[in-house]
């Protein structure tokens, strides 16, 4: 018997959305290469030992490894479900050499469409891949203050962090999706496809600076004592099919598990601190449909 949900890749580019960054934004969707190749700590889980604990210990040589063997040492079933950034910089986080490193990086947005053969629904999920959120140094104090109102000393950093925007179709052969699904935080916002802002007739996606999460227009609204998501489209980027001139141009590569194998690494992407919650984990590991990757065969 046929599987109902099967991938569905032929109109990926048509609704690739406009991304708009934060001008105070220092960390763009990259690739999950340019992440892998400059992560150095990767734990491996060992045994509880005789008090219950535990214990853990770093992959020998995985700094050294290739990008492949770093990969094969992600789908291993004994690692532990965390991969560190910039864990050989003494495990303090440090934004602005994390945003060094990604400098030279295309700008990357992942894509994965799928059909339900029975019913006609379809979704095309596309997925921002970031290396590191906001984190704030000294001299970024006046970002915090003014611009998230939040404290300095209350802000957190989140490295490994995927968000997405998801088109639901009701009849995949509709001339556009009846809505559109925004990620955010542990969250997400469903607006109806007429109610969507548009930017040269593709819709916007907007990451909040500091968190990543994704609004559909500018907007600032709290989300807790401590901080804010503020969201604006000072610098936009554009999907490289078709190319638009005067803007900085993105790739839009489709994700698939086969080619991927990365995909199939079940821990968490990266550390977290201070108030953030566990890293999150990939799109294959997401519980809630319109984000996951249905059709992985």
């Amino acid at each position: 018997m046929a599987q109902p949900w099967v991938a569905w890749p032929d109109r990926n580019a048509e609704f690739a959305p406009v991304i708009g960054l934060h001008k105070h934004e220092l960390f763009y969707p990259t690739t999950i290469e340019a992440f892998i190749k400059e992560s150095c700590d990767l734990m491996v889980y060992r045994e509880v030992d005789s008090h219950g604990i535990i214990q853990y210990d770093r992959v020998v040589g995985f700094p050294q490894a290739t990008l492949q063997e770093k990969i094969q040492y992600l789908l291993n079933s004994r690692l532990n479900k965390k991969l560190n950034y910039l864990g050989r910089h003494g495990g303090v986080s440090d934004m602005r050499r994390s945003a060094h490193l990604q400098q030279g990086e295309s700008r990357n947005v992942y894509v994965r469409g799928f059909r339900n053969q029975t019913t006609r629904e379809a979704y095309i999920v596309y997925w921002l891949w970031y290396v590191e959120n906001f984190v704030p140094q000294s001299s970024d104090d006046a970002t915090i203050r003014d611009v998230l109102n939040s404290r300095p000393d209350d802000w957190w950093f989140h490295q490994g962090n995927w968000e997405a925007v998801s088109f639901h179709f009701t009849d995949f052969q509709a001339s556009h999706p009846q809505e559109v699904i925004f990620s955010q935080h542990e969250g997400s916002q469903t607006i109806a496809w007429g109610d969507t802002e548009k930017f040269t007739g593709r819709v916007m996606a907007l990451p909040a600076l500091g968190t990543h999460a994704n609004y559909n227009r500018p907007v600032i609204k709290k989300r807790s004592l401590i901080y804010v998501d503020v969201a604006s489209n000072d610098d936009m980027l554009h999907p490289s099919q078709p190319q638009t001139n005067g803007f900085t141009i993105y790739n839009l590569e489709e994700m698939d598990p086969l080619n991927h194998l990365w995909l199939l690494f079940k821990g968490r992407w990266g550390n977290s601190g201070g108030l953030a919650a566990l890293a999150p984990t990939g799109p294959l590991m997401k519980r809630k449909r319109h984000f996951q990757l249905l059709a992985d065969k």
